[in-house]
């Protein structure tokens, strides 16, 4: 039987895999891995660099057991607070909050330094609502107005980039539209179903349902919000001690990741394969250009800086996410620079 063109790829992902970064099993120490649990808000292709990590062995290698659970939106850093969880994979606005509550965190790494969020209205939505997708950016945001807005978690991140561009234009975010959350692949069906207008999230949601028909109304900041970046988009937070007591755990953590970015930039057709298993619904050419968009802005030194939490700071309080008085002061005893070295 002649094996099958997806069999091929798998197959040559794999050697590619063996020859740069080598098989976990042939590497691994023998003595038994330590076990890290990293909490995630969602099965979404911006957590790429840690499920390469996981799934391609990087953390294995480094002696590294690490668990995933899907712990959905900031109940994930809720996990971290409650020491359910040794980390989280998260957006900067989670840990701010808990911060301003007296539950402080402690990032270690920004994994994408951009905000990708984009918001897409259904074909029906733009005869209802007179929308003129190539207008001006305050022209298509005030256009919102009346429509039913799917988010993943109300008072998540892309809840805060609905609030922070509706803001911005003149919108009252609480009473001009209305917010409904739901998962992101239901986002798909409510969308062709007509029980919403609009919804605000990543890849590849957004591509899966422009792919249906859908309109891209709102970019990500690189166009429509330039001045959100940098951006601590998706942090690598744990308890403020934690790595005090656990320096070769955080090293080896961030090792695994600066090698699964690295691999994502250098190597991206063989990560797209190990990927695939995760998204195996997603169509392939949705799959591929999600991926490319999301290594394309890949922090490959992982670094958090004082100019992406300020940003994300700023982007908060304007959001309505945080007080003004909420603030972190300093800003940096919320981050480390100290494994990203």
């Amino acid at each position: 039987m002649k094996p099958t063109m997806r069999a091929i790829a798998t197959s040559a992902a794999a050697l590619v895999l063996a020859a740069g970064i080598g098989l976990a099993a042939a590497t691994a120490p023998a003595r038994a891995n330590e076990k890290v649990t990293i909490a995630i808000p969602a099965n979404a292709l911006l957590f790429a660099p840690l499920f390469i990590a996981h799934d391609a062995g990087l953390w294995a290698k480094q002696g590294l057991d690490v668990e995933l659970p899907l712990i959905a939106g900031p109940g994930a850093t809720n996990a971290v607070i409650a020491g359910s969880a040794d980390f989280t994979s998260s957006g900067g606005g989670s840990m701010l909050r808990a911060a301003a509550r007296g539950q402080k965190l402690l990032a270690i790494a920004n994994t994408i330094d951009q905000l990708l969020v984009e918001l897409v209205v259904s074909d029906a939505a733009i005869e209802k609502f007179g929308v003129k997708i190539d207008g001006d950016v305050e022209s298509r945001v005030r256009s919102l107005k009346g429509m039913t807005i799917a988010v993943d978690t109300v008072n998540g991140l892309p809840h805060g980039y609905l609030r922070y561009i509706a803001t911005k234009a003149g919108l009252d975010p609480e009473t001009d539209v209305t917010v409904t959350a739901m998962q992101p692949p239901n986002m798909l069906a409510a969308l062709k179903s007509g029980a919403v207008d609009a919804f605000i999230f990543g890849a590849p949601f957004v591509e899966l349902a422009v792919k249906g028909g859908g309109k891209v109304l709102i970019g990500n900041p690189i166009k429509d919000a330039p001045e959100l970046n940098p951006f601590a988009y998706n942090l690598i937070v744990t308890k403020p001690d934690y790595c005090t007591a656990h320096a070769g755990v955080c090293e080896k953590l961030i090792a695994g990741l600066r090698e699964a970015s690295r691999q994502m930039i250098e190597n991206g057709d063989a990560m797209l394969e190990v990927l695939r298993p995760r998204f195996e619904r997603i169509p392939e050419d949705v799959l591929a250009a999600s991926f490319k968009s999301i290594a394309a802005a890949t922090n490959p030194e992982l670094t958090v800086t004082a100019e992406a939490m300020k940003s994300t700071e700023d982007y908060a309080v304007a959001a309505g996410m945080l007080k003004e008085d909420e603030r972190t002061v300093p800003l940096s005893q919320l981050f480390t620079q100290d494994y990203t070295k």
